[in-house]
């Protein structure tokens, strides 16, 4: 048997040969944008009708957009890569496709131009990602290059975001971590308080998935129930700024019934702010309010 210490360096090493159907993060990518992706990208927002008002399908509707392109394209290869879910984030990416209103329980799929009735105006690059951070600062106060890093997926691309744009830029320390505020919001994240109260925050709410340290929003040890496999994430109860335990709801005709399984046992004053919560939730959706607390 070879000795291992004398296997060559991992760089002069062969690669080995990729299993049909698997592929990297970037090979994922690049397949998604080759000429048969591009083409049932292209036949998702043709499908849509003229009319602005019709022109919105959803999920069904492309996965019957993406079939019909198969068979008009004709090919083993493209038959075998594309998949309607991969087919919405090309066009998407693209600029063909965004999200639309709701249709009953569904979401719906739209061409821009034709939701908005005219065209959509095409911003370069350097531009386009100098208002990105404006908003994306604006929107979340401060950020890291892990944060940014985290939410792009593109560690290139984050590093450049905050590289071409220092100019805009102040370095802050919050709770003792180094991030990146933009200069117009300094003076206003200064000025805040320490966030307050009690509230009811629905799953993937933004302060949920917020690019930040899960650590600095629930502890450590209640990070599972809150942050779930396969990507789910169950709503949360949110104190001062805080995650204090989990909640769920259930409509039964005229009651909604709202269980709370808290982390740690809740003071009065928790206890009264969290019963009005759930009586602004049961008046928004209609119901009379039932709270019931799993500690």
């Amino acid at each position: 048997m070879d000795d291992p210490r004398h296997a060559a360096p991992r760089s002069l090493r062969r690669p080995r040969p990729v299993r049909r159907g698997a592929a990297s993060a970037s090979g994922r990518s690049r397949r998604w944008l080759d000429a048969p992706a591009r083409h049932h990208a292209r036949a998702v927002p043709r499908n849509c009708r003229e009319r602005p008002a019709r022109a919105r399908r959803t999920a069904a509707d492309a996965r019957s957009a993406c079939r019909a392109s198969r068979r008009a394209r004709g090919t083993r290869r493209a038959r075998g890569r594309t998949r309607w879910g991969g087919v919405l984030k090309v066009s998407a990416h693209l600029g063909d496709l965004c999200f639309g209103p709701n249709r009953g329980r569904n979401v719906t799929f739209v061409r821009p131009d034709r939701w908005l009735r005219r065209m959509v105006p095409v911003m370069d690059t350097d531009r386009g990602r100098r208002e990105f951070l404006r908003r994306f600062l604006g929107t979340y106060g401060v950020a890291s290059y892990d944060d940014m890093y985290r939410w792009l997926e593109h560690s290139r691309v984050a590093k450049e975001l905050l590289e071409s744009n220092r100019d805009e830029l102040v370095e802050v320390e919050v709770e003792g971590r180094s991030a990146w505020a933009h200069e117009r919001n300094v003076d206003e994240l200064a000025a805040r308080r320490g966030p307050r109260g009690v509230r009811l925050l629905p799953a993937f709410d933004p302060y949920i998935m917020a690019p930040r340290p899960r650590e600095a929003f629930v502890a450590s040890e209640q990070i599972r129930r809150v942050f779930r496999p396969q990507g789910r994430v169950t709503p949360v109860v949110l104190v001062d700024g805080q995650a204090a335990g989990i909640w769920s709801h259930e409509l039964r005709g005229e009651r909604l019934r709202v269980e709370v399984e808290p982390f740690a046992q809740l003071g009065a004053r928790v206890r009264k702010a969290l019963a009005d919560e759930v009586e602004r939730l049961a008046a928004f959706l209609g119901g009379m309010a039932e709270l019931s607390l799993v500690e």
